[in-house]
């Protein structure tokens, strides 16, 4: 059955690092089968962290996440970790995803079957800030439901999703009458969701504790169980608790969003999750896939009302094609537009008739040397270093100036203490 969650973080090159550099999970193999970008240059010669990096340093104060990670996982009856075709279509299922809902945004695809139970899943690591506007992600593209519907959507449109699930556990009544009603959250699917997603990219059980379910936004304490004082044995069980709340949007959130696992399936207990990883991690061989298609293509020129040149031709002419470029430099090309239309508006000077014989032979001019691109590029990282400098600057002399705020008026506390206990004495 397929999963997908979502989560936030404040550092976007923490979250590429893990999906992009971390070893492999089961021991063996690669990390990645396949990567993807989209919005985004080849990372030969830059990479992707700088890529992304020059577009979320432009955003709001406001907005405190640099990225949204989005992980979507198949059950092996719906994709073979085994065969390459297969990874192809989950790159391309992921691609379609981020291109029809994250319109304008900046992201990385990795596909990766590493996990425990080595099933194919995809890491989407999504730039939180628009390139056209520098504006975050909307609220609705934060929430899990929203991430889970339309990537099923997506999923069934090329194959048929697979829904078997062990049903050990009797359904409330509430919960199917809320999954009839259609569209409404009920918050332990979602967590049923986001176990079985740290499950399968887990590789191990301490690592499915501290490092998986915390990234999907779950909490776990293990119970090793026992037996009580009437002689009743109690199995080893997990208790659950559902961190990221977003599920909710605006509704009323319960107070107790805590369940056990033998309250959610067998496949969720400390046996079910060992007879999982005992099926033993799927070994896969890597393959070169073709390099992707360059995202950004300059489409057909066509002028525009005041027939200046487009955007696009402007960008072209200048060597701009990298989705740095074409952001940084749309207010070089506005201030080249007005300069051209301001100087069509002047009158032409009158120049008088001569000969060839009288026209004066101007001496050669020796054009100043034109800024080379990777001049250009240098010049530009080094304004957005100085910026940020600058920055930080600004927020330790604040930090400063707040310390010594705190030290003074505990000194003067301090002092006024003193001097009340000398009152008391002289009494």
């Amino acid at each position: 059955m397929s999963h997908t969650t979502i989560s936030k973080t404040r550092s976007g090159r923490a979250l590429l690092d893990y999906v992009l550099d971390e070893k492999a999970h089961n021991g063996i193999g690669v990390r990645n089968q396949l990567v993807v970008p989209v919005n985004l240059a080849s990372g030969d010669a830059e990479s992707y962290g700088d890529q992304m990096a020059a577009v979320w340093c432009r955003r709001s104060s406001k907005n405190k996440n640099e990225a949204r990670h989005v992980i979507t996982s198949f059950s092996k009856k719906e994709l073979d970790p085994n065969d390459p075709a297969d990874w192809m279509l989950a790159g391309a299922i992921c691609q379609e995803f981020v291109e029809q809902n994250y319109p304008g945004f900046q992201a990385i695809i990795a596909i990766q079957t590493d996990g425990k139970g080595g099933c194919v899943h995809g890491h989407i690591v999504i730039n939180n800030t628009r390139m056209a506007d520098f504006k975050g992600c909307t609220d609705e593209q934060t929430k899990a439901w929203f991430v889970r519907q339309k990537m099923d959507d997506i999923i069934s449109k090329h194959m048929e999703i697979d829904h078997g699930k062990e049903q050990d556990v009797p359904e409330k009544i509430g919960e199917k009458s809320m999954r009839d009603k259609g569209g409404k959250y009920v918050w332990k699917d979602d967590l049923r969701d986001r176990i079985l997603q740290a499950r399968d990219a887990a590789k191990d059980f301490d690592d499915f504790m501290s490092t998986q379910l915390p990234a999907v936004g779950v909490s776990a304490e293990y119970h090793p169980g026992g037996t009580k004082r009437t002689g009743k044995v109690i199995d080893p069980y997990i208790t659950y608790k559902l961190e990221d709340v977003s599920g909710f949007g605006d509704g009323k959130i319960p107070e107790n969003l805590k369940s056990r696992s033998n309250k959610l399936g067998t496949e969720f207990g400390p046996e079910g999750l060992e007879k999982a990883w005992q099926k033993g991690p799927v070994v896969t061989q890597p393959v070169t896939p073709a390099p992707p298609a360059p995202v950004f293509t300059v489409p057909e020129v066509r002028p525009t009302d005041d027939g200046y040149m487009t955007y696009d031709e402007w960008a072209q002419q200048h060597g701009f094609t990298s989705p740095e470029d074409l952001v940084l430099h749309f207010d070089d090309y506005r201030a080249d537009k007005e300069a051209a239309a301001q100087k069509a508006k002047e009158p032409p000077a009158e120049v008088p008739e001569q000969s060839d014989a009288e026209l004066p032979v101007k001496p050669p001019v020796e054009e100043p040397p034109q800024e080379t691109y990777d001049d250009r590029r240098k010049r530009e990282r080094e304004e957005i270093l100085k910026r940020q400098k600058q920055r930080l600057s600004e927020d330790a002399a604040g930090e400063v100036e707040n310390a010594q705020a705190i030290y003074r008026r505990m000194r003067e506390q301090a002092q006024n203490r003193r001097q009340k206990q000398g009152d008391y004495g002289d009494e």
